[in-house]
């Protein structure tokens, strides 16, 4: 077991990094760019895996099918699917909030 969490530790570190990457590029675009561009690639970087992460968790479908879905379906499928979901939240995690901080400021 402490094995484990210390994989989904290390894997948890691998995608908020992966994610201060494209939150890096981003900005390296924006200083070529301008404001405009920075704003545009970080909301990019940053939305495309937020989709994804709304794709995994079931966030697209009706109520009525997730709750069949979740009834009928094994705690495994459901445990990767959410950590797929939180992997691909924190990739967009970083973009956004440089987007967010760029527009806003």
């Amino acid at each position: 077991m402490e094995k484990e969490v210390c994989f989904i530790k290390r894997i948890t570190l691998v995608f908020l990094c992966a994610g201060l990457g494209l939150a890096a590029a981003a900005g390296a675009v924006g200083l070529v760019g301008g404001e405009a561009s920075l704003v545009r690639a970080s909301a990019w970087s940053g939305g495309v895996p937020l989709v994804l992460a709304m794709l995994f968790s079931g966030a697209f479908i009706g109520g009525d099918s997730r709750r069949v879905g979740t009834y009928a379906d094994d705690g495994e499928s459901l445990r990767r699917r959410n950590d797929w979901s939180a992997r691909c939240l924190l990739l967009a995690l970083p973009s956004l909030l440089l987007c967010a901080a760029v527009y806003f400021l």
